[in-house]
Parts: C-alpha cells; structure tokens; sequence
C-alpha cells in the first residue's frame, strides 16, 4: 500500500521486542486502522480519548486529529532516548512536558552529543532524523518512509566510506 494503514499510537523503546535477532513492535492495545476517504482520496484521520505521558505528539496532547504521523513523533522520542539515555523531558512533570510540547519546543541535546555531530556521521544522522521527527506541523513532519529512506542512505554513506 502506497499509505499506512495502522497506527500504533503507543510507541515507546520498552515496546519493541527482540525475537531471533531482530526488534519487533509489541503491544497494539491502542492501534488504530487507518480508513481510506474514497470521496477525497486521502486517509482518514482518527482520534483517541486519553493521551497521558511525556511521549505523545502535540496533536495527540491537543486531541486533534490524528494521523499515523503520531508514531513518526515518537520515534524521533525512541531515537532522542537512544543518544540522550533518557526520556524526553524526563524531569518535567507531566503537564509541564505536555505544554512544551504542545508549544513547539523539544528536549535539547546536550553539549556532549552536539560535540560529536560534526564528527561522527553516525550521530549526526540520528539527530537530523529526530529533530525531522519531531516537526510540530504534520505536512513538515515526515512519513516513516522518508525517515527510513533518509537514514538507509546515510547509513550506505558511512559503510562505504
């Protein structure tokens, strides 16, 4: 399909398993499956009635429409923990997280990992990559395949060079 068609709408790191080798996403209790709009050719949107946590996206705080682009937001979150080895705004009570977030500002960075994005390409790409992931509009957000697709490249750069 040209389009998603679930959305996970729950996506932390504690919720990918490691199975024979490889991760794999766990715990669907809150998908939804995306419905096609025949009329106007597009994805529906959807909603879902309790946001709670430090992990959403602004629109789902907002309870906006929602889109599977909620799940791109929280895997520029995953990658955040990754670098960061924390959560995103880990020390920030709920509602506090909730209004930055909501407000259009991210968890920053430290010093420590700003210091290597101009010498480890590897760095570099994970951060461009959470930072796209983490776009307050939705059109300036990307798909998953774009972030996929983004970082693959970057990935053959750094194995060829």
């Amino acid at each position: 399909f040209p389009y998603a068609t679930i959305a996970h709408t729950d996506i932390t790191a504690g919720q990918f398993i490691l199975i024979d080798g490889k991760f794999k996403l766990n715990d669907f209790n809150r998908c939804r499956f995306i419905r096609w709009n025949e009329k106007l050719d597009i994805p529906c949107t959807y909603g879902v009635g309790n946001n709670p946590g430090k992990y959403r996206s602004p629109e789902e705080y907002a309870y906006a429409p929602q889109t599977e682009k909620i799940d791109v937001y929280s895997m520029g979150n995953i990658f955040y923990e990754f670098l960061v080895r924390q959560w995103p705004f880990e020390n920030l009570k709920e509602e506090e997280a909730q209004a930055k977030i909501m407000s259009g500002e991210r968890p920053a960075f430290g010093a420590n990992i700003l210091g290597l994005v101009d010498k480890d390409p590897a760095v570099a790409a994970i951060v461009y990559a959470t930072k796209w992931c983490w776009e307050q509009k939705l059109k300036d957000r990307p798909t998953s395949k774009q972030i996929y697709e983004f970082l693959n490249t970057e990935y053959n750069k750094i194995a060829q060079s």
